[in-house]
């Protein structure tokens, strides 16, 4: 179910196609992935619990019942490319479940097709997520005589990513990050600045 939901995607919401790490886009790129191999995850749930003949609405918001701290910070350290790569399916099931549990299918549908997550921090906080946006542009090395030659958005996760490279223990550096709304690391003629 899960593989043949990215199929589904890939037809019915063609503007949702993932490229790895297009310049600038790495913290869209994340939060676009997760909602769609949550999509995916959260169909499989539904479908196997249809099969075992137990109510598919309580076998998906049971993925809610674990906190969401316990998926980035309980279990060995691991370092930023598992962390990386365990994103996008932990927190994209949480996140759509969310969604699902907020309006059904016909709400996922939604955020796939006219609104899908363009932060990390969208993705951990579905609550904020659905209260509307709260970000801020960053983007303004221009107005203070800085041209950026490249630009990228470190977001949440890459908060977190970042604390715990310095030795922030884990549920703290999850603490600290989660009011993180918004970022640009950019690369100039002169400097990085952040």
């Amino acid at each position: 179910a899960h593989e043949l939901t990215h199929a589904l995607q890939a037809q019915h919401f063609p503007g949702l196609r993932v490229v790895p790490e297009a310049p600038g886009r790495l913290e869209a790129y994340e939060s676009r992935h997760a909602l769609l191999e949550g999509d995916a995850d959260v169909v499989r749930i539904g479908v196997e619990a249809l099969h075992a003949g137990r109510p598919v609405r309580r076998a998906i918001l049971a993925t809610l019942r674990s906190p969401p701290t316990e998926i980035a910070v309980t279990g060995a350290p691991r370092d930023d490319a598992e962390e990386g790569m365990l994103f996008p399916y932990a927190q994209g099931k949480r996140f759509v479940a969310a969604i699902y549990g907020a309006g059904g299918f016909a709400l996922v549908d939604q955020v796939m097709s006219s609104k899908p997550p363009l932060r990390t921090s969208d993705i951990l906080h579905p609550d904020r997520y659905l209260a509307g946006p709260a970000h801020r542009d960053l983007a303004g090395l221009n107005e203070i005589g800085m041209s950026p030659a490249t630009s990228t958005s470190q977001g949440e996760l890459g908060v977190f990513l970042t604390l715990t490279h310095v030795d922030v223990p884990r549920a703290q550096a999850f603490s600290l990050a989660a009011g993180w709304q918004g970022d640009v690391l950019s690369t100039t003629n002169d400097a990085r600045v952040w």
